[in-house]
């Protein structure tokens, strides 16, 4: 028969299981809120499997993560354990500390980090065989749980609790996704919407958003999220900007009166059809909607003003003939 998928206010794993309840759809899907949280229907394998069971996902690239810490073999991967184990431990007597020293606060801040790092050695031993790091893969059980592996990527077997303690994560989210990218380039403003979708409250919380925004490039969008990993290790370490916060607010109030400008162009627009009663309630909108090409403002800038106006009104009314004319 025909297979139903629900969809709609689609937010938390709770928000999946009551769809489900409610309308006995053969499946939910999700916009909007896997956007915000791109683990949203994991616990749905927890429940399924149990935090122990293994799964196979696509491996995080090196600059993500695991890869970057689980190579060497069993004795360095022994060596890395155990001087990241020292470092946390040192790191638990400083926490204890009343009035830390300011370099005492700077390793403090690296616990965060530190503690991904034994994660993904943890997470690079289940891979290579769950028993000390062993070279041979242990072979798939029957009817094991995979993703279907991307060409030429590899894959990892990781337990569904390693899973879950990175979803929780939202800064380690972003990180493994920009690791993703370097391997499956995307233009930058699809990378800086998904990090801001992932890390919108901390980046609001210390004053980040508006330079991730104007990241020129991923690589820039990566300092960025390094530097709001360190305010969230070190909260000492940021500071409230006042005047950026006003600056902030003001350019809010100024794009939310564009928007509501736009929006009663565009009800104008659609009320003057109605009235000549044309079919097309958006024909208005489409009138001079065209995007001037590079080659067209050329020939634009050398022809005389009331040839350039006449075409300009035609196809390009809804732009600013002096801004692309100045720009080029």
């Amino acid at each position: 028969g025909v297979r139903i998928v629900a969809n709609g206010n689609v937010i938390t794993y709770g928000d999946v299981a009551e769809n489900r309840k409610f309308t006995g759809a053969d499946g939910i899907m999700s916009a909007e809120g896997i956007l915000d949280d791109p683990a949203l229907f994991l616990p749905a394998l927890e429940k399924k499997k149990g935090n122990g069971r293994k799964v196979m996902v696509p491996a995080v690239p090196a600059s993500g993560g695991a890869a970057a810490v689980g190579g060497g073999g069993p004795a360095d991967a022994g060596k890395k354990r155990r001087k990241i184990r020292k470092k946390l431990r040192e790191i638990e007597r400083i926490e204890k500390v009343l009035t830390p020293s300011p370099e005492q606060r700077e390793k403090a801040a690296q616990k965060v980090d530190l503690q991904n790092s034994l994660d993904a050695l943890d997470l690079a031993d289940a891979c290579d065989g769950g028993d000390g790091g062993s070279a041979d893969r242990t072979p798939e059980p029957p009817g094991a749980d995979r993703i279907p592996e991307p060409p030429g990527h590899r894959m990892e077997e990781v337990t569904l609790g390693v899973l879950q303690k990175a979803a929780g994560d939202r800064i380690r989210l972003a990180k493994e996704y920009l690791a993703l990218v370097d391997v499956y380039p995307v233009a930058t403003r699809t990378a800086i919407f998904h990090v801001r979708r992932m890390c919108r409250d901390l980046l609001n919380e210390y004053q980040l958003m508006d330079e991730a925004v104007a990241s020129k490039d991923v690589g820039e969008l990566g300092k960025i999220v390094k530097k709001l990993t360190g305010y969230r290790n070190d909260p000492t370490s940021f500071r409230f900007d006042k005047d950026k916060q006003q600056k902030q607010k003001e350019e809010l109030e100024r794009r939310k009166r564009e928007e509501g400008k736009r929006k009663a162009y565009e009800a104008r627009m659609v009320r003057k059809a109605k009235r000549e009663g044309l079919a097309d309630t958006g024909h208005y909108l489409k009138v001079g909607a065209q995007l001037p090409s590079v080659e067209t403002v050329a020939r634009l800038r050398d022809a005389t003003q009331e040839v350039r106006s006449a075409e300009w009104k035609v196809r390009h009314a809804q732009h600013c003939m002096a801004h692309h004319l100045a720009a080029g």
